[in-house]
């Protein structure tokens, strides 16, 4: 298994131009992006970064094939919440794999967790990854945890605990249910009326009325 915990010393590590790339260090210990770079360094640098992603990008392919060997490697990328250029994209493809995957047994207390955590930090493009991920693990806890988000003052927090759940029956639906049909409890199907008048924070948002959330 491979933690992602160390990722986040690792990528700063190489952020920085330590031993994962020595070259740099040995010729000038100055820090890279403070001074200009060969191609052969900069191609190095990006060898090296690459390959510390290897072990999540493998964990996302395997999840898709039906092998739960990805479930450690992906949880624990997630759970790390490594901050970098391209984490992001990275994130949302282990996301979708984990919902498609095996069943992710033991680990589905922690990934409600982390949708809880994770959803109001989320970019709005990321959203749909966190349903596909929410329906995976779905049940009445996890839909009281984010039914208190959308009712809470946060406004960010609350829109986007809103856009999640609307998903979540439809992903589920989508997939035949996947067994989970029957724990989406008195979840509201929030109709296309509804899901097309929530807007995005930062642009001209409203927010929900009280009516709205009372369901």
């Amino acid at each position: 298994m491979t933690t992602a915990y160390p990722l986040l010393e690792r990528v700063y590590a190489i952020d920085n131009g330590d031993a994962h790339v020595p070259e740099l260090n040995r010729r000038n210990p100055t820090s890279p992006r403070s001074r200009t770079v060969t191609h052969d360094e900069a191609m190095a640098y990006w060898v090296a970064f690459r390959a510390l992603l290897n072990p999540y990008e493998l964990a996302a392919h395997q999840l898709r094939q039906g092998n739960a060997a990805g479930l450690d490697d992906a949880v624990a990328y997630l759970d790390a919440r490594p901050r970098f250029f391209g984490s992001g994209y990275l994130a949302e493809e282990l996301m979708h794999a984990l919902s498609v995957g095996p069943d992710p047994g033991s680990y589905k207390p922690l990934l409600r967790r982390l949708v809880v955590r994770d959803t109001p930090l989320l970019p709005r493009r990321s959203l749909r990854y966190m349903a596909q991920l929410a329906a995976r693990v779905w049940d009445e806890s996890l839909d009281h945890d984010l039914t208190r988000l959308e009712r809470g003052p946060a406004h960010r927090a609350a829109w986007t605990a809103r856009m999640v759940r609307t998903r979540v029956p439809l992903v589920l639906v989508s997939r035949g249910g996947q067994g989970r049909l029957g724990h989406l409890g008195k979840m509201r199907q929030l109709d296309a009326q509804i899901c097309s008048a929530a807007r995005f924070p930062e642009s001209n948002t409203c927010r929900p009325t009280d009516g709205d959330r009372s369901g």
